[in-house]
């Protein structure tokens, strides 16, 4: 038998898989993600019918992602570790200063005026001040929600809680007991009930609907009589989004160029900007920590995944529940006891506190109302539930064939399901699309060249105490 050892290799060195046309593609496939994203923001309330085709044309466009081969190893490929291009760095740069300007300005505008763009920070900024007064922003006959007030006043009605102030007052009343927060002023919008049925129902439906975590934070700027503290607190929260994707997507250190054009992508994102920066809609936190909690798992970080998604669980249940299956593929059971016992900490005190008020607020994604931006608001009923079971099972699928290896691509998962998710949602808000905004634009690059390489975390979380 002859043996001959290994010579050195005299082929022609593998192509870079990172291509002029493949980059040029990657570039031109975000910026007409981005450009279809606007049409939400175009046709919006009543256009339920338009925005359910659109969300169509969403999943579509990922099921067309997913015919992408998978990609060859990158591993040496001169564009990896490759500082960005000056176009590239020149773009980045023109789109983070595009968000501090927004930021700034939005700042400025709400300490002139005193006020929050929009009621789900105003909510935060309410939910906080009735802490500091000692009551409980989850409690039966709270009144923070002033949306939800206007909403249900007929239902209110038919449970027997209806105020007896003239509809034409309501409004200034409300403005009057925001300013004051006196219980007297509560006792005239939201009269106590009679009766359990009542007192199980509409006394719990206008209070705080989002985890305590957001008005815990809110309420340390309390003390500074600063409405504009909680614009401040979702610029940095929108940031520390944007710096997580931005390290999901493989940058500085792995793939800077995919990584700053996907960032890019991101800070030019109308409903990013619009919801999250300028109208201090809530999701930027759970989406936050979701992010991280996808970053800690890719690192092998399973006990920061858990705390990281428990925290997000805290700050909104939806779209941070669809993430737990996160917790199965690694370290067996142990993330999900580690998350169960955070999340009980997270919201133990406010059943303590108030437990018919809370379990009347919190659950609200399950039994709010639908609204004319979903097309299910046009849908019958019949056909609401079977489309609903569809998209359960779907989701359902998608994480399994995740988590048996069958499906390696993560960020194209995660955007698929939070895509299933919104179609089956009765509100279609526009601060929901970025739940898939920013998941379609990792999964472009993953489709393109597989996944980056795990990140570090950067923020360590302090899970010893929970091992």
């Amino acid at each position: 038998m002859v043996t001959s050892m290994s010579a050195p290799s005299t082929a022609e060195p593998r192509p870079a898989v990172l291509t002029t046309p493949r980059l040029v593609f990657y570039f031109a496939a975000l910026m007409a993600t981005e450009a279809y994203l606007w049409l939400f923001k175009i046709y919006d309330w009543w256009a339920g019918i338009t925005r359910g085709f659109l969300l169509a044309g969403l999943l579509v466009w990922l099921l067309a992602l997913r015919l992408i081969p998978e990609a060859p190893d990158a591993a040496d490929s001169p564009w990896r570790r490759r500082r960005p291009a000056l176009a590239v760095s020149l773009l980045l740069a023109v789109a983070v200063l595009f968000q501090i300007i927004t930021a700034v300005d939005t700042v400025r505008l709400s300490i002139r005026d005193a006020k929050i763009p929009l009621d789900q920070g105003q909510n935060s900024w309410r939910a906080a001040r009735l802490l500091w007064r000692g009551e409980n922003p989850y409690g039966l006959g709270a009144v923070v929600d002033f949306h939800t007030y206007h909403d249900r006043t007929a239902l209110r009605r038919a449970a027997g809680v209806a105020s007896t102030v003239p509809a034409a007052e309501i409004n200034a009343l409300l403005a009057q007991y925001d300013r004051t927060l006196d219980p007297a002023l509560r006792e005239q919008l939201l009269p106590s009930a009679k009766g359990p049925v009542s007192l199980k129902s509409e006394l719990g439906r206008t209070g705080y609907k989002y985890g305590p975590l957001l008005f815990l934070l809110t309420a340390l700027a309390v003390p500074l009589g600063l409405p504009a503290s909680v614009v401040m607190l979702n610029a940095l929260a929108s940031a520390g989004l944007f710096w997580v994707m931005y390290r999901l997507m493989g940058g500085p250190s792995d793939r800077p160029t995919i990584a700053a054009l996907g960032l890019s992508a991101l800070l030019l994102d109308t409903n990013v900007r619009t919801n999250y920066i300028q109208l201090t809609a809530t999701d930027v936190w759970a989406l936050w920590l979701c992010a991280l909690a996808v970053l800690a798992s890719r690192a092998d970080r399973p006990a920061g995944a858990a705390v990281a998604l428990a925290l997000a669980i805290g700050c909104k249940v939806f779209p941070s529940l669809i993430f737990v299956p996160l917790l199965l593929r690694p370290g067996g059971l142990r993330p999900l006891a580690i998350f169960a016992a955070v999340v009980v900490l997270i919201y133990l005190p406010w059943f303590a506190w108030d437990r018919i008020g809370t379990l009347d607020t919190l659950p609200w994604p399950f039994y709010m109302q639908k609204g004319p931006s979903s097309w299910l608001y046009f849908a019958w009923p019949q056909a609401t539930m079977i489309v609903r079971l569809m998209v359960l099972g779907a989701m359902a699928i998608l994480w399994l064939r995740y988590l048996a290896g069958r499906e390696t691509r993560l960020f194209w998962t995660l955007a698929m399901i939070n895509a299933l998710l919104l179609t089956a949602g009765g509100a279609l808000h526009n601060n929901y699309v970025p739940w898939v905004s920013i998941w379609i634009v990792a999964a472009i690059g993953e489709c393109l060249w597989g996944p980056p390489a795990p990140a570090p975390v950067l923020v360590r979380l302090r899970t010893a105490c929970l091992a």
